[in-house]
């Protein structure tokens, strides 16, 4: 995601100065945006003015001084929260004075980020979303110390970048993440269960309209990156049962098959990066038939779950001050190309159904899991 970041901020016309602390891996991401925009351009999918244009304003760096200056820092380290913090201590000293300094973290606490900072309020979460040169959203995390002009300014800086924003609350997950949370966890606990293969879930949630089935996904993302938000979610969330991490997860990044970014993950992968679907695969017999208007059993539960969570999200007012239907629906779409806003989409689905494919579940699985947010609860007694 890194790599993706610095292309879009250079693609927007700034010096974009690429450090990564693993030797070597700054003039490797470097190179592969420059082969990408040449790959693209060949094809006439890209300007090769613009293109080149884009190449030339990116520059490696060897070591964190080779930042000096900067009047931006946009990270993108692993989800390890004392690393992270160990950068934002060093780089302010470095930067130009009154930079602003961005997260792209997925799940970990902005506010914590801050707190070391030298200037607590020239920090912002800017959580973009992968491949960050298609995807539409940023969505703009406001820590406790974050002042007005450097929420103005993250904003400004994303719509520079070709992004629509989203400004959310500091909390786990934050907004979209929360929200998707459902997505993966119970498509894996499936897994477990034995409801299904890793291919025939995923061709359920394709029929129902997702443009990626959650393993395939997962692969794309990095299944350790997708762990490590699970557990920031989860702890969080004071170990909400329905974010707890299922141990097929943990066993994947044990035997570091963590998707396209090594070749293994839920699926093997040919030498282009490809899912490699077994002969025979494609099956899934779920516990529970309750299922929604159009959707098969698999993707009822996938989808109603998500509903379910978009409604917490919304009555909790996860999005800030602004929070509603339409805003958690657009950041949704934009951020994951779900095919529908979840909260438009149990409208037309109907909330009574929902709620009743929650409840089956729940009396198979137990409540907590699948209990009805309340607001869900509450608008379905209006």
């Amino acid at each position: 995601m890194g790599r993706g970041i610095a292309q879009v901020a250079a693609a927007a016309g700034h010096e974009v100065v690429v450090f990564d602390a693993l030797p070597g891996a700054a003039e490797r991401g470097v190179a592969a945006v420059a082969a990408d925009l040449r790959k693209l351009a060949a094809k006439g999918k890209v300007d090769e003015g613009e293109a080149e244009g884009t190449i030339g304003r990116l520059r490696a760096v060897d070591a964190l001084p080779g930042l000096a200056g900067a009047r931006v820092l946009l990270e993108a380290i692993h989800e390890d929260l004392a690393v992270k913090q160990a950068l934002f201590r060093e780089a302010g000293s470095i930067l130009a004075p009154g930079a602003l300094m961005a997260s792209n973290t997925s799940a970990l606490p902005v506010t914590a980020l801050a707190a070391v900072a030298p200037d607590p309020g020239r920090v912002v979460g800017m959580h973009f979303f992968n491949p960050v040169p298609r995807m539409a959203l940023c969505e703009i995390v406001r820590a406790r110390q974050s002042s007005a002009e450097s929420l103005a300014e993250a904003e400004a800086l994303a719509a520079a970048f070709g992004k629509q924003t989203v400004t959310v609350a500091d909390t786990p997950g934050f907004l979209v993440n929360r929200v998707a949370r459902p997505y993966y966890l119970e498509a894996v606990r499936m897994l477990g269960a034995g409801e299904g293969d890793v291919a025939g879930i995923d061709a359920s949630a394709r029929a129902a309209g997702f443009p990626m089935g959650p393993f395939t996904l997962m692969d794309l993302i990095g299944i350790d990156v997708n762990l490590a938000v699970s557990r920031a979610v989860f702890d969080g969330m004071s170990g909400e049962p329905r974010f707890r991490p299922h141990v097929l997860q943990q066993q994947q990044v044990h035997a570091n098959q963590l998707g396209r970014k090594n070749g293994q993950g839920w699926y093997a992968m040919d030498a282009a990066g490809q899912s490699l679907v077994p002969d025979g695969a494609g099956w899934t017999r779920p516990y529970v038939d309750a299922v929604l208007p159009g959707l098969d059993a698999v993707a009822s539960r996938l989808v109603a779950a998500i509903i379910n969570e978009a409604h917490h999200a919304w009555a909790e007012g996860w999005a800030g001050a602004d929070a509603g239907a339409p805003l958690i629906d657009r950041a949704v779409r934009q951020g994951l190309n779900y095919p529908h806003g979840p909260l438009a989409w149990g409208d037309a689905l109907g909330l009574g159904q929902v709620a009743a494919v929650l409840e089956a579940n729940a009396q198979v699985f137990g409540g907590e899991r699948f209990r009805l947010a309340p607001l869900l609860r509450r608008r379905l007694s209006n």
